[in-house]
């Protein structure tokens, strides 16, 4: 079959001739974009400045910009599209009564495990159900995603835990299942869609109320397409052979491997020799990098369904058919399965991932969430390069090449191409692929790439602004009316730039870790603000000049400058919402949630992240150690979120100035100066009323934390964040003697010497019934959750990563800063005393062994 799309696209063509085809946008979307664009580089700038992340050597970050070298086109290359299979229940009515219904089900029964689908299974239908041999009782899931919130509305969604898209997801395919059968309303669509996408489909049944059964037209057998595997290879001997093996080894009838080798001097290329006969294409000359080589390789290829496998990656056995069924069944453009992420050989399993599209339907990859990398990309929702297979047809709409000048994120420049092509995608449960980590491949997680990727969003910056020029006036348009339109298209673009550069301030903010609060007033925060300082000075200069009286210049400067804090207030929680909505629903690792409103680093993210993705008891905080509450953990949450707190700080003066603040009369706040220990932690709560559940309890008294917590037992906090120290590593659970008049500048001149290292938190929160669930960035505040609300958790965290910390806040003998970093700071602390919390005993810290992780040292360095 052929088919021609008639929809009026735009062709726009590259330096090197190249023709993109992009589907027609509205301009208020191709604003979007420009803003979008805009706003992740100056984001990517943020955490390349905060982070010093320098420019990789091997990497040409300069960028390609189109040319409107082409006019707008309404004819198409043609291109083949496959028969597609749909599929349909088939009724059979049943008079017999339920139990009939189950028997004759069972006739039908290949061997494997049965799958019920529905809530009102009894348990004599499992009985009857059961394995015919070993009795195996059947597995009972829910239909749907479950109460997971959809990321993108209609596109992207992960389905939760015990529902049948979750569990095939996990067991990676359907051929050791044995029969299906569905209970109650619904059509079940998404299920089954994603049943029938796997080879080997079991028996697919549906019986409802009136014992009525059902069963799903099996799809007929599919003709084999022609699939394209690109290997770009170069010196990696030591991984090729496994890779070429993973491939052939999937015994598909219709494959085209081409290898393309930059000329490889360790061995590699006596290996390909010995598979030569497998190669449809072998060339081994020099080239310029891997999307080189990648296009030298496509060039050749001449497959209906297409995909590069590094050679230090894998297919996972029956991948290619996996493939093709989903490809001649769907029609869809890119067939996107699942990526398990290994070590150095197979066996070592580090992480298996899904994109968080919808299982079972086709849907558009949509272009503007592509690039948001930083607020959406980075999240893990969508994909592994291994895992995505994409058709011919979306490859020559797309331009046809891979961008010879990216090093790094060549595939995610390709998958942002076709999404603006109009592509569809189908996300199949089965795993297909491999993706190696180890330690001489060139994208780790030092973000480097960053550099490039902030390249990439400068070209599609420029994209759309070409689109914007060429888009043509439509046959009920007139020029005047494109005119006025212009003018209307132009400030919302204004305003939607505003809006997102809003964001970008709080972003920065949260990068500069070592602003104080006080200095957060004097950045730009929005024109607002600036104009309104400039009001205030200008009001000053102006009743100096006109003599007036100085009590009525005071008293009317007081009142500009209070009006100048409150708008200064309101904009920062302003931004702090928004920031809070950009926070994409699923995280690679908490500190991703960062952001900066009042907290010292970025804990108001993550604390907003946590109490919107777990059911919060009371909406109650505890907080103690806050000084003058101005920079605190929890106050993003008392006035973004109204909730209801408790502050304790050991100054009078804090206090009191705090009770004497506006919040304090329009929040639910109650301040009380007291000195915190772990003798008298529990009463000061219980004269406070503050006893039982709670949301979150917040523990920052430099020197006692471990020892405090430990005694607390009349709260029970959903959510505990704690300070530790991260000089005293990450490996053994120590703590400082217990002292109940501890002060930092006490034990030691430098301030280095006070808390606990992240092990003895870990070893304390498993005793009280907490796990941990990350740090933030910079290494101060660790996040635990209670152990009864970690599944809400399920699929929104990745990983759970913890981290030291930069800091070079030591002092002298002086008490002058003296900058101390590094390894140096756990030097100066050799002779003084830890404890190690599980044992008791009593060692100094120049006695620990190896206090550092490799993980730890290598952030470090």
């Amino acid at each position: 079959m052929h088919s021609r799309d008639k929809t009026s696209w735009i062709a726009l063509t590259l330096e090197d001739t190249n023709t993109v085809f992009i589907k027609p946008l509205a301009r208020d979307i191709i604003s979007r974009g420009i803003s979008i664009c805009e706003l992740e580089y100056d984001l990517m700038s943020a955490r390349i400045d905060a982070r010093g992340i320098p420019i990789p050597e091997q990497a040409n970050v300069g960028y390609q910009s189109l040319q409107p070298k082409v006019a707008p086109s309404r004819d198409l290359p043609t291109f083949e599209t496959p028969e597609r299979q749909h599929l349909a229940w088939s009724g059979k009515a049943e008079t017999q009564g339920r139990g009939a219904s189950l028997n004759e089900l069972l006739q039908h029964k290949r061997p494997g495990r049965v799958i019920l689908i529905g809530d009102d299974w009894v348990a004599e239908d499992v009985e009857s159900l059961a394995a015919d041999q070993d009795k195996t009782p059947p597995l009972i899931l829910k239909s749907g995603y479950g109460s997971s919130p959809p990321m993108l509305p209609g596109l992207l969604r992960r389905p939760q835990p015990g529902t049948l898209l979750s569990w095939l997801m996990l067991n990676n395919g359907v051929e050791d299942v044995g029969l299906v059968v569905f209970s109650g309303g619904g059509d079940f669509n998404d299920e089954i869609n994603t049943l029938h996408d796997c080879c080997h489909p079991p028996p697919t049944f549906r019986i409802n109320a009136a014992n009525q059964l059902s069963s799903i037209t099996p799809v007929k057998e599919l003709r084999l397409p022609r699939i394209s595997i690109v290997i770009p290879s170069f010196n990696q001997a030591n991984f090729i052979e496994e890779t070429i093996k993973s491939i052939i080894d999937q015994n598909y009838p219709n494959l085209e491997l081409i290898v393309i080798d930059g000329g490889s001097s360790d061995g590699t290329v006596d290996i390909l020799n010995r598979y030569r006969k497998y190669f449809s294409v072998l060339l081994i000359e020099p080239d310029n990098g891997q999307s080189d080589a990648l296009n030298k390789g496509f060039a050749l290829a001449t497959g209906d369904v297409m995909n590069w496998v590094c050679s230090d990656d894998l297919l996972e056995p029956g991948a290619l058919h996996q493939v093709a069924r989903a490809y001649m069944s769907t029609g869809a453009d890119i067939i996107a399965g699942g990526c398990i992420r290994i070590g150095d050989t197979r066996q070592v399993e580090l992480h298996r991932h899904h994109s968080a599209v919808e299982l079972g339907k086709n849907l558009p990859l949509d272009p503007l969430d592509l690039l948001r990398f930083m607020r959406s990309w980075n999240s893990g929702a969508y994909f592994f390069q291994p895992e995505v297979f994409f058709t011919y047809r979306i490859w020559k709409l797309a331009g046809g090449y891979i961008k010879r000048h990216l090093h790094y994120a060549m595939d995610y420049d390709l998958w942002v191409r076709m999404a603006l092509a109009g592509a569809t995608i189908r996300h199949i449960a089965p795993m297909i692929a491999c993706s190696r980590v180890h330690g001489l491949q060139k994208t780790q997680d030092d973000q480097k790439y960053l550099h490039q990727t902030r390249q990439i969003m400068k070209e599609y910056n420029s994209l759309f602004a070409v689109m914007f020029e060429l888009e043509p006036l439509t046959s009920t348009e007139t020029a005047s009316d494109r005119s006025y339109n212009d003018e209307i298209l132009s400030f919302t673009k204004h305003v939607n730039r505003r809006v997102e550069v809003i964001q970008t301030h709080l972003e920065r903010l949260a990068a500069r870790a070592s602003e104080t609060f006080d200095n957060i007033g004097e950045i730009e925060l929005g024109n607002q603000i600036t104009n309104l300082s400039s009001e205030v000075r200008d009001v000053k200069a102006q009743l100096l000049t006109q003599g007036h009286h100085a009590e009525s210049a005071a008293g009317q400067l007081s009142m500009l400058q209070f009006w100048q804090s409150d708008n200064h207030e309101r904009s920062i929680l302003l931004q702090g919402r928004m920031a809070s909505n950009a926070v994409p629903a699923c995280l690679t690792e908490l500190a991703d949630a960062e952001f900066r409103v009042f907290s010292q680093w970025g804990e108001d993210g993550i604390i907003d992240w946590l109490v919107r993705s777990i059911p919060m008891p009371r909406h109650v905080f505890v907080e103690f150690g806050v000084e003058s509450f101005k920079e605190a953990n929890c106050r993003f949450l008392l006035q973004n979120r109204n909730w209801k707190g408790l502050v304790m700080d050991g100054s009078e003066k804090y206090m009191a100035d705090l009770r004497n603040d506006k919040i304090y009369w329009m929040f639910d706040l109650d301040a009380r100066p007291a000195f915190v220990t772990r003798e008298n932690i529990n009463e000061l709560l219980e004269e406070a009323g503050v006893t039982g559940p709670i949301g979150v309890l917040s523990v920052d008294i430099d020197g006692n934390d471990y020892w405090v917590w430990e005694s607390i037992n009349c709260i029970d906090p959903a959510i505990v964040i704690c300070e530790y120290n991260p000089i005293l590593g990450d490996t053994q659970p120590i703590s400082l003697p217990y002292s109940s008049n501890f002060d930092r500048f006490d034990g030691h001149h430098s301030g280095l010497y006070f808390g606990c290292s992240i092990s003895a938190l870990v070893s304390l929160a498993a005793k009280k019934g907490y796990s941990l669930v990350g740090t933030n960035s910079n290494g101060i505040n660790a996040f635990f959750v209670r152990n009864d609300l970690l599944n809400h958790l399920n699929g929104k965290l990745e990983q759970i990563t913890t981290y030291p910390s930069r800091h070079r806040d030591s002092r002298d003998e002086n008490g002058q800063m003296a900058y101390t970093g590094g390894m140096n700071r756990i030097q100066q602390l050799a002779d003084l005393p830890v404890v190690n919390v599980e044992t008791g005993n009593s060692i100094n810290i120049k006695d620990i062994v190896n206090p550092y992780s490799a993980d730890w040292l290598r952030k470090m360095s």
